[in-house]
């Protein structure tokens, strides 16, 4: 009797390589270079996700798309300068901004016209992604929270991936994403979860013992996933770039971040 093949996905080895290389290089970062260094680097960042989110905008003019990505990041260079009540405040605005995510995701058929509205998502863009870059920039904490925040993150998207992949039966939403299941859902949160626990009882890790905390982190990660992929399915997009081979743009690979760190800075606070 012939054994089962297990179907390998077509993206999972480019995407296992740039894994490999960029989650090292990342950590390392973090962990080792200055915050004004990296606050540098995450508004480099926070213009590339502003220039993909233009695209998910409906902006099709390169000169605009820049132009946009360039307000929000002067945007993220200026609010630390105000001092941490700004920071806050930026903060709050961002986890607010969960709200209508999560809205559109559980009822995409009914305001996916809405999310066609260019100047709606452009204004939800600069608010979540300089929210997030923001925080990320300023948790308390330091790199050891920001690191704590992109392993929970990284890995609710490896066990959605892999929970969806290959255990996949039960469609979330076919109108919002048809690749999208209730199995890649638990998968991913309950990874972050487990991840949270190991680290946190063996190596005392974590910055937020609380793991009702962290569920909520974990439940913004897979909204903030999920969210991107309404924007994309409304722009009729499968990706939004091609910078990181197997993952797709920026956007594609931070979305679960963006969501989640702001409300990881509240927690911290």
């Amino acid at each position: 009797m012939p054994r089962p093949q297990i179907k390998i996905p077509k993206a999972l080895v480019p995407r296992l390589i740039t894994a490999a290389v960029l989650i090292p290089a990342v950590g390392a970062i973090i962990w080792w270079v200055d915050q004004p260094i990296i606050y540098g680097l995450l508004c480099i960042v926070c213009f590339g996700l502003l220039f993909e989110w233009a695209a998910v905008a409906h902006i099709q003019s390169n000169i605009v798309k820049l132009f946009y990505a360039g307000i929000g990041t002067s945007m993220a260079i200026v609010i630390p300068l105000l001092g941490d009540g700004a920071i806050l405040a930026t903060a709050i605005l961002a986890v607010c901004a969960s709200v209508p995510a999560f809205i559109s995701v559980l009822l995409f058929s009914k305001v996916q016209r809405l999310l066609t509205n260019s100047v709606v998502v452009a204004v939800l863009g600069w608010v979540i992604c300089v929210g997030a870059m923001v925080c990320c920039g300023f948790l308390r904490g330091g790199g050891f929270a920001l690191l704590s925040l992109f392993v929970v993150v990284w890995l609710v998207d490896t066990g959605a991936y892999f929970a969806g992949t290959y255990f996949g039966s039960h469609k979330l939403n076919r109108t919002l994403s048809p690749n999208k299941t209730w199995e890649g859902v638990i998968g991913g949160v309950t990874l972050g979860l487990i991840a949270c626990l190991v680290l946190d009882i063996f190596i005392g890790w974590f910055p937020i013992p609380n793991y009702w905390a962290w569920l909520i982190v974990a439940f913004l990660a897979v909204v903030g996933d999920l969210f991107e992929s309404a924007l994309k399915r409304v722009a009729d997009m499968k990706d939004s770039g091609d910078l990181l081979p197997g993952h797709g743009g920026l956007l594609d690979r931070l979305d679960s971040a963006l969501l989640a760190a702001p409300c990881v800075y509240l927690l911290l606070a």
